[in-house]
């Protein structure tokens, strides 16, 4: 119980900090730029879009519109 406490109150102190979701957010967009950057350098050597997708987590539709 007293590890479950602890774990609530840590779970609150960071969902009250007001910039944990501001960094969370920076974070997933670095990491959806990274993502992009990686697709295109595949791309451009000509591997396949659904080993591309495999690799990088982005669909097959998201890896279209980089192409063009």
């Amino acid at each position: 119980d007293d590890i479950m406490e602890e774990y609530l109150d840590e779970s609150i102190k960071v969902c009250k900090n007001k910039t944990f979701g501001e960094s969370y957010d920076k974070e997933w967009a670095l990491k959806a730029d990274i993502e992009e950057m990686e697709a295109k350098n595949m791309i451009d050597k000509g591997i396949d879009i659904t080993i591309i997708s495999e690799c990088t987590g982005l669909t097959v539709d998201e890896i279209k519109t980089l192409k063009e």
